[in-house]
């Protein structure tokens, strides 16, 4: 069930990533829309979007950063303990 459902995903790759884009557009208008910026603790906060984009780019950095780990001698073969 759930290869029939990443099968899915696949073929409609091109939707999920628009869903994806559509996504953080939201956010990003819920930050600048909604949010209520006048108790930030330092100037930056006061940028529109700041959270948004602080957060996309912290979450695409732990993925490189646990890429780079996982290249790095924590994967291992499948024949390892052979």
């Amino acid at each position: 069930m759930i290869v029939e459902f990443l099968d899915y995903l696949r073929a409609h790759l091109r939707a999920l990533s628009r869903l994806g884009i559509a996504f953080i557009v939201l956010l990003l208008c819920i930050d600048i829309f909604v949010i209520d910026k006048q108790h930030a603790h330092t100037a930056i906060q006061h940028f529109p979007g700041f959270w948004t984009i602080f957060g996309f780019v912290v979450g695409a950095g732990l993925i490189i950063v646990a890429k780079w780990f996982g290249r790095q001698g924590i994967r291992q073969k499948e024949d390892y303990y052979d």
